[in-house]
């Protein structure tokens, strides 16, 4: 509410809200709200928090799956984000936020990782190089049988800095930080201001209401947030 973003949560409307839009428990908050989700889903946003990921992902992408939810902004405070997670994110529809610092720390341990690898490749091409420059000193057979070893391991860690490079990569673009976030709940919410239109039915507009009772009983003893919800009632039945 502080930065202008109008929202739903399930613990402050009840899960029956939700869940009576497909929207199970695994989805926490929706922007604007649940009415406009029914309404044009592609200008709301379903959000989901979890503490960490782990087995937790695997359950949010089966709840999306079942409610039919086209994307979800997931958003973790877990600092071991693994890679395989961010690979699949974006086909299945589900966009990783967390903190500014701990995107930071998964894009430098990534990069760290990379540089090793880097440097074993450049250390192993020398190697090589040595060898092919050697003199008789050793027999061609054994010099043979050393170089192909060689290049054998140099092509692994070829394909392992390739695979170390698309980590790198998805954690710098495939995670969202919060306050990128929070800008995508601003235009959401801008979208809604004024397009009374698309809520024109007394069941929506008398959901909004209930709903944002619900939000008002719960914060009763924060003016400015009652103030901001009570803007959004007479937004929504002008």
């Amino acid at each position: 509410l502080w930065a202008g973003v109008f929202a739903e949560c399930q613990s402050g409307i009840g899960s029956d809200v939700f869940e009576a839009k497909n929207l199970a428990k695994q989805m926490d908050i929706v922007v604007p709200g649940v009415a406009e989700y029914g309404k044009l889903k592609k200008e709301t946003m379903v959000i989901s928090l979890k503490t960490t990921l782990r087995e937790r992902y695997a359950q949010v992408v089966e709840e999306k799956e079942r409610g039919k939810v086209n994307f979800i902004y997931l958003c973790t405070m877990d600092k071991n984000i693994a890679p395989d997670v961010l690979e699949n994110s974006d086909t299945q529809g589900i966009q990783i936020v967390t903190t500014k610092e701990i995107k930071k720390i998964h894009i430098e341990n990534a990069t760290n990782d990379l540089k090793k690898i880097d440097r074993q490749i450049e250390e192993l091409k020398e190697e090589i190089r040595i060898l092919d420059e050697q003199d008789d000193d050793i027999s061609e057979q054994d010099e043979e049988v050393d170089i192909v070893q060689l290049r054998e391991k140099l092509s692994d860690l070829e394909e392992e800095q390739i695979t170390r490079r698309n980590i790198v990569d998805n954690y710098s673009n495939k995670i969202m930080t919060f306050e990128d976030m929070i800008d995508e709940c601003c235009k959401k919410t801008s979208f809604w201001s004024g397009k009374t239109e698309l809520l024109n039915g007394q069941k929506e507009k008398k959901a909004i209401g209930e709903n944002i009772s619900k939000l008002i009983n719960k914060h009763k003893k924060q003016p400015e947030v009652i103030e901001r919800y009570a803007t959004r009632i007479k937004e929504s039945h002008h």
